[in-house]
């Protein structure tokens, strides 16, 4: 039975909006039915009692990290780990705020990409939404479930936790809880963005496919025909970029930095984690030690799964944007025009080469070549660590 009939994107992403608002990340209230965004008093209460409450657990948070400081026997390792777990804890927390602040960016940057589904439908081109709705769903559950496996696991088989994690890691039930709000947090945030990139990546590629039913893009191609004129149709064609283009920019003021902010953060972690492996096998580290590198590289291996996604879904809304551009300049180069049509494509070439389609945070851009620089930065460093620990090497 479906819960409701699914009339848009936003419908789609309910499941995400509500799960939100459940676990305290959205503090902006959605009317679906009249599709407009209002803050009411229990939001900005909610509001308030969340940037108290996580205060208080981030502080406890970190109180509870000092375990990291005596996890192994190298001071190198323990600092660095330390380092990186406390900046994702600060970051993370921040998330909440940062979605309260951009509330109104977020839905505006929603609804642009819905109002492209009712430029779609005259062409005859549509989506199935309730499927979609149904695998959103399916994320946002599995987006969730580290945290509340992290729940679980501490309350009811603790003495697992102590085995797989470091010691004193847990000692109340507040650091339990704190770790969990982070889980939860960067869940909701990586599934917001992930969906987000899928839906912007499906309407460029629809766009796309438009524009090659419509128009010549090669020597053997037989574009059908529409309903509207060729200009009507190369000007809802603009249109649909123009909302894309904006839904682009505004992903990147909502999401973007938060990306980055967790990407260093795990980077960070990925290199004290893996140069904790590299020490504690080629040295004669304690098996405990061993253990707790396995353990830390197992926990990295979730951060980088959220890191990956994100960079690869970017990629792939970068290579639709790039190709919208080079339809476009194909069905100018095969096509014969009127005069007037023929303006009309180029001023649309114009605003192709205005408006940038690259998913960034305005530092780094989030590209296939963001793998070649984090894995050659990540090697880099790992060398200078291994350098600093030569002399344990060596003793080995």
């Amino acid at each position: 039975m479906r819960w409701f009939k699914v009339n848009g994107l936003l419908d789609t992403l309910r499941p995400v909006y509500l799960a939100s608002n459940i676990l305290l990340v959205n503090f902006t209230s959605y009317n679906f039915a009249t599709r407009t965004v209002h803050r009411t008093l229990f939001d900005l209460t909610r509001f308030v009692f969340t940037l108290l409450l996580d205060v208080f657990l981030t502080w406890r948070a970190i109180q509870a990290c000092q375990a990291f400081l005596k996890g192994t026997e190298s001071m190198l390792i323990n600092g660095g780990l330390y380092g990186s777990i406390v900046l994702n804890f600060l970051l993370t927390s921040s998330i909440p705020l940062w979605n309260s602040l951009n509330g109104t960016a977020i839905f505006e940057m929603f609804q642009g990409i819905e109002a492209c589904n009712d430029e779609l439908q005259p062409l005859g081109v549509w989506i199935d939404l309730q499927k979609r709705h149904l695998a959103f769903t399916v994320y946002a559950v599995l987006s969730t479930s580290n945290g509340f496996f992290v729940l679980i696991i501490n309350w009811f088989f603790p003495s697992v936790v102590e085995k797989i994690t470091v010691p004193d890691m847990f000692p109340d039930g507040w650091a339990i809880l704190a770790l969990s709000r982070t889980n939860f947090i960067s869940g909701i945030s990586s599934c917001y963005s992930t969906l987000t990139l899928l839906a912007i990546r499906k309407y460029f590629n629809l766009l796309n496919q438009t524009v090659a039913n419509f128009f010549p893009t090669s020597i053997d191609s037989n574009p059908s025909n529409s309903e509207l004129n060729s200009v009507q149709l190369i000007r809802k064609l603009a249109t649909m970029h123009d909302r894309l283009s904006r839904s682009v920019e505004l992903f990147n003021r909502c999401f973007a930095s938060q990306l980055l902010f967790l990407t260093c953060s795990g980077f960070g972690f990925t290199l004290f984690s893996t140069f904790g492996v590299i020490h504690s096998f080629a040295t004669n580290a304690p098996e405990d030690d061993r253990r707790i590198a396995m353990v830390n590289i197992g926990y990295d291996g979730l951060l980088m799964i959220t890191i990956v996604t994100f960079v690869v879904f970017s990629s792939l809304v970068n290579d639709e944007g790039r190709a919208t551009a080079v339809m476009i300049h194909k069905a100018i180069a095969y096509g014969s025009y009127d005069r007037r049509t023929l303006r009309e494509l180029r001023a649309l070439s114009q605003q192709l080469g205005s408006r940038s389609t690259v998913i960034s945070c305005g530092l780094i851009d989030f590209n296939w070549e963001f793998f070649y620089t984090f894995i050659g930065t990540l090697t880099s460093y790992l060398v200078i660590l291994l350098q600093f620990d030569l002399g344990n090497l060596k003793m080995a």
